[in-house]
């Protein structure tokens, strides 16, 4: 008898071209952990049978769907396609052959549209396994935390339909082993200016020890009265009160300056409630024409409360902790990522041809 080994457990996603309508799976994903949860629900409702007992028989699912979560680094060729997931669908790359450049726009106006996916799980004890799949895959919402002892981790929280049974697509090449390109922390700069036109212009150098981003797409499954046989959601919809970013970053406090990311501005910042354009970038190696791959993450913020906490301490030196939360000029977008890698689409391992 065999046991399904963790070890042999792995999980594939493709592109949908109809949201909600299976594809096969086109690439491996790649992620530490990955865990679906159904949360489909039974109807226990008791009927006057004058049975002695609480279930009495009348037991009907009422409605499916299901959750998912994963983890893992944060990986400079896939990125892109979880970005089409959450910030913006329907984006094509630009440039040629292995340089291709993913920019993903939230706007302040226009209701988001995102991309599904199906994903295909399977489970095995190394001979026999086990496959199921979900359509209409999309992402609530995600988190890069950086450590300066490791990579850059990315952390995924998602919705899709009712889980059925799956033939476990044959992958090949780069589709089965995609390239991994981990984004180490320590190739990360932080930049605070003060307005959008001149975003990544002030970077705080030597001082920003860690921190996290949070993404909050406003997606969500909406059911609806269409006779679907799989009780299950109907169509996506977009919640602006669940639109936000977070970011928190944790910087060494100087003392001897004021500029932008210290102290003195940040506290004077927050108590005047000013807004922030702050700009995260990561540089990776070169792709292998002369460009590396990078995540640039552009941002509208401002400070979570009117002021800054108290001071914190870290390996013996003051540090301030700036936690702060998505704002707007009222024209750019509020939040805009972009990618550079060799992925000429989403969902592939496949370079650019």
């Amino acid at each position: 008898m065999g046991v399904a080994n963790v070890g042999k457990t792995s999980h594939q996603w493709g592109a949908e071209s109809t949201k909600g309508t299976a594809v096969a799976a086109s690439e491996r994903i790649l992620l530490n952990e990955m865990t679906w949860t159904p949360n489909d629900t039974v109807d226990r409702t008791t009927l006057m049978r004058e049975l002695m007992m609480r279930e009495t028989g009348d037991e009907i699912v009422s409605q499916r769907g299901m959750d998912f979560s994963g983890s893992g680094p944060l990986l400079l060729d896939q990125f892109h396609t979880w970005l089409s997931m959450s910030v913006e669908g329907g984006v094509s790359a630009t440039g040629t052959g292995d340089n291709r450049t993913w920019v993903h726009d939230r706007s302040i106006s226009v209701v988001p549209d995102l991309d599904s996916y199906t994903l295909e799980r399977r489970i095995g004890d190394g001979t026999n396994s086990f496959a199921r799949e979900t359509t209409y895959a999309m992402l609530r919402s995600w988190t890069l935390d950086w450590a300066l002892e490791g990579p850059v981790n990315l952390s995924v929280d998602g919705f899709a339909r009712r889980r059925v049974a799956s033939i476990y697509t044959a992958l090949s090449g780069a589709n089965l082993i995609p390239p991994v390109e981990k984004a180490l922390s320590g190739r990360t700069t932080v930049a605070i200016d003060n307005t959008y036109g001149g975003i990544g212009g002030t970077v705080i150098s030597g001082k920003v020890i860690g921190g996290s981003l949070t993404f909050f797409s406003g997606a969500g499954p909406q059911r609806a009265m269409d006779n679907r046989t799989d009780d299950d959601f109907s169509l996506e919809i977009y919640n602006p009160e669940e639109m936000s970013c977070e970011v928190s970053l944790r910087i060494l406090c100087d003392p001897q300056t004021a500029g932008n990311g210290d102290y003195g501005t940040e506290l004077a910042k927050a108590e005047g409630v000013a807004l922030r354009a702050v700009r995260i970038f990561n540089e990776g190696s070169d792709i292998g024409t002369g460009t590396n791959r990078s995540l640039t993450l552009d941002m509208l913020m401002k400070h979570r409360d009117g002021t800054i906490a108290a001071l914190g301490q870290e390996n013996g030196q003051h540090i301030i902790e700036v936690d702060m939360v998505s704002g707007t000029d009222g024209s750019s977008a509020w939040f805009s990522a972009t990618t550079v890698n060799a992925r000429s689409a989403y969902a592939t391992g496949v370079a650019a041809v």
